[in-house]
């Protein structure tokens, strides 16, 4: 065989090859995860964090790092970390801590392609609020079963949470409880409306609907108001008394001009 058909034909594999490495190389996906997570939660309140990686690569690395100002009560209480040989989601579970503040997260994901390795991260941000809690109490007195009494809460005029109870028996009174989370709801009071889509059953056995009072945050401390009236009270009869010991006193023993 002529030497110079071989030289061609080594070229010809040789290009071959390396169309075939540059197409692999072409195909190659490009990697990276979505991170699903809510953007508040409620002081010891369970929430998932949901990362999805690209899909068609293996050896699935999940690493999640947790920081805080108090991460007491938070669970779990160390670093997450997940590998799957071929499942590119994955969904953890976290309780929040006991303690209102900022969650810092840092995602950090990795897949291999070819025996390559590429990887991913992201820093997320979960704000951690104090929830308010409601309750009220739903009664039946008529003499008939009633089936999927919706309670509307408004909070300043604005529904926030329904819940349905799947049914009421004649006669017998249930407890209606929600938990309430807004990161926006600012310190002070507000108002809470509470109103039923059945009009045979009553709120705490009074009516169909209640609007009643509450108080979000620290309430203010007045004591200071006591404290200055108790300075200025002290300081009135010392200066009552003052004047009238000057009163008081014998002729014989004012001064002589």
């Amino acid at each position: 065989m002529n030497k110079s058909i071989i030289f061609v034909a080594v070229i010809a594999l040789l290009m071959i090859g390396m169309a075939g490495t540059a197409a692999n190389a072409q195909t190659a996906p490009f990697y990276s995860s979505q991170v699903s997570f809510p953007s508040y939660v409620g002081t010891g309140q369970q929430f998932n964090i949901t990362i999805t990686s690209t899909a068609g690569f293996s050896n699935y690395n999940y690493t999640i790092y947790i920081a805080g100002t108090n991460l007491t009560g938070i669970s779990p209480t160390n670093t997450i970390h997940q590998y799957y040989p071929s499942k590119y989601n994955y969904t953890a579970s976290i309780t929040a801590p006991d303690v209102p503040q900022t969650l810092y997260l840092y995602i950090v994901t990795s897949a291999d392609f070819d025996g390559i390795q590429e990887n991913y991260s992201e820093m997320i941000t979960i704000s951690v609020v104090s929830p308010i809690y409601f309750h009220v109490s739903l009664s039946n007195p008529s003499a008939y079963p009633v089936y999927n009494v919706t309670a509307t809460f408004y909070v300043d005029g604005v529904p926030v949470i329904q819940k349905t109870v799947p049914k009421i028996m004649p006669g017998s009174t249930v407890e209606v409880n929600v938990t309430y989370v807004n990161p926006n709801l600012g310190h002070g009071s507000h108002t809470l409306t509470v109103t039923l889509n059945n009009a045979n059953i009553k709120i705490d056995g009074n009516a169909n609907s209640i609007t009643t009072k509450f108080y979000y945050g620290t309430p203010p401390n007045y004591d200071w108001i006591f404290y200055v009236f108790g300075v200025v009270l002290i300081f009135m009869v010392i200066m009552v008394l003052g004047s009238n010991r000057g009163r008081n006193q014998p002729k014989w023993k004012r001064s002589k001009k």
